[in-house]
């Protein structure tokens, strides 16, 4: 299929000129939120895991008893439930 050139006057080459660069300048905004979204992203992640860290820490801290002081069990015999197994 053959290629057919335009001829263009200068009036539309600037127009195209103009349309090219307004959507660099488009492309170059977007290039910036992204990598601002992906460093707010990167920062997120660290916030999260820096609180998951914290917060099984704290878990483990709940499981320790925090007295010495525990109640015996009792034995299964003994309990009013298990009366004459």
């Amino acid at each position: 299929m053959p290629t057919e050139e335009k001829n263009e006057t200068p009036k539309e080459i600037r127009k195209d000129m103009q349309q090219l660069e307004e959507v660099l300048a488009l492309v170059k905004t977007l290039q910036c939120t992204v990598e601002e979204l992906r460093k707010e992203n990167k920062d997120l992640r660290n916030h999260r895991s820096k609180e998951m860290e914290a917060s099984s820490y704290q878990n483990t801290e709940a499981i320790k008893p925090k007295d010495d002081k525990l109640e015996p069990l009792v034995p299964y015999s003994a309990h009013p439930f298990m009366e004459g197994v």
